[in-house]
Order: C-alpha cells, then sequence, then structure tokens
C-alpha cells in the first residue's frame, strides 16, 4: 500500500480531536514506513480518518501523508472486535524481515512435495505470482532455489486449499498432478494430458 494510499484524501486535515475513539465497528490498518516510523490509520463509522503516531498520539492525516512521503507501507489488517490479524502486506516484491519470518516460522521447511530443505534457506514464493497477487503472509510459501525456479520457470504451479491445514495440489510440467498433505504425504492423484496443461499450440517441456 502507498503512502498515498494509506491516507483517506476526504479527510486530508481533519482535526486530531474531530473524530472519536473508534467505535466496535470501525476499521483499523497498521503499518511501518520503510523509514522506521510506526502509524496506526483507524477508520471510523462515519467514513473519517485520523493517524495515530505511536509514542505520540492523533494526528492530522496530511501530516500522516507528509510522515510517509516517498516510504512504503507495510499493512496489518485487524478485525475491529477482537483484534485477530487478518492481513499483512506490503506493495514491494520482497517482504518486510518480520513477515518472512513469519513465514518461516509458520512453514519450517520448503513447501516442495517431498523437499526437506530448511526454511531459513529458501526463498519465499509467491502464490499467486507478483504482482497479481499480493506480498502477504497467506500468500507466501517458503521454496528452496530448485523449487522455487520450476515454479517461476519451470512449468509446475500448485494451489493452497483454503480450508486450515488443507492440502497443496502440484502439477507438474509434465501433467502430473500430486497432492500433498499437510504432514508432508504425497501421492498422485492424476495425470493431465499435455494440451490442458501448457495449451494446445505449447510444444511439451522436453
Amino acid at each position: 500500500m502507498s503512502s498515498e494510499a494509506a491516507v483517506c484524501p476526504e479527510c486530508d486535515g481533519t482535526p486530531a480531536d474531530a473524530a472519536a475513539t473508534p467505535g466496535p465497528r470501525a476499521a483499523g490498518v497498521e503499518g511501518t514506513t520503510t523509514s522506521g516510523v510506526p502509524a496506526r490509520l483507524t477508520s471510523v463509522p462515519d467514513r473519517l480518518t485520523i493517524a495515530f503516531l505511536d509514542g505520540y498520539g492523533p494526528i492530522p492525516a496530511s501530516a500522516a501523508r507528509a510522515l510517509a512521503a516517498g516510504s512504503t507501507w507495510s499493512r496489518l489488517v485487524l478485525d475491529p472486535i477482537d483484534r485477530t490479524v487478518l492481513e499483512v502486506s506490503s506493495p514491494a516484491y520482497r517482504p518486510p524481515e518480520s513477515m518472512a519470518r513469519l513465514v518461516r516460522s509458520a512453514q519450517p521447511y520448503c513447501a516442495g512435495p517431498t523437499c526437506n530443505v530448511s526454511a531459513d534457506s529458501c526463498d519465499l514464493n509467491h502464490r499467486i505470482p507478483y504482482p497479481v497477487g499480493a506480498t502477504s503472509v497467506w500468500n507466501l510459501d517458503p521454496g528452496c532455489r530448485r523449487d522455487h525456479l520450476l515454479i517461476t520457470h519451470g512449468g509446475w504451479h500448485y494451489r493452497q486449499d483454503p480450508e486450515p491445514g488443507g492440502p497443496r495440489t502440484w502439477t507438474t510440467a509434465t501433467g502430473h498432478v500430486y497432492e500433498q498433505q499437510i504432514d508432508g504425504d504425497v501421492r498422485m492423484v492424476a495425470r493431465r494430458p499435455l494440451a490442458q496443461v501448457h495449451g494446445d499450440d505449447t510444444p511439451p517441456p522436453f
């Protein structure tokens, strides 16, 4: 999310006391600029937006824009009721270090089937390719360099079941389809014709 998008233009210059403490239906977005200035933006039900600067308090939206100018925001979206983290994302291709640590902590090994390379030695692969897919915790998986290159250039792709603990379904360049369970178990479930994998006009990858 760019610094321009982080502040609502409708409320530019709104005094901090013009918006009361957000009610239970308010939605919050928190971020930290690359210049190291942490800030929190809170949308309240009457569509006003104010910014909260950590260690200082509420500031006008225009001041928040000035602080964020030239910086990249890492966005943290929270549930307005129980503060559950709903999304952590960045507009950049490379995730912030805190996001990378979170992904690698949740997935300690390469996401590739049968691969046991430590996540600490892996790239972070976008499930939905960037920039269509966001740089966010839900869209990143650790991938060793070999598996990352297979996905990026080798004709492999995979789909993650959205249900918690759901399997990954991998399709290789040759059309073999494998289902990878959360416990690491992998089994072949289908063999698709190459025309379905690459399209009728694309030659097979050999």
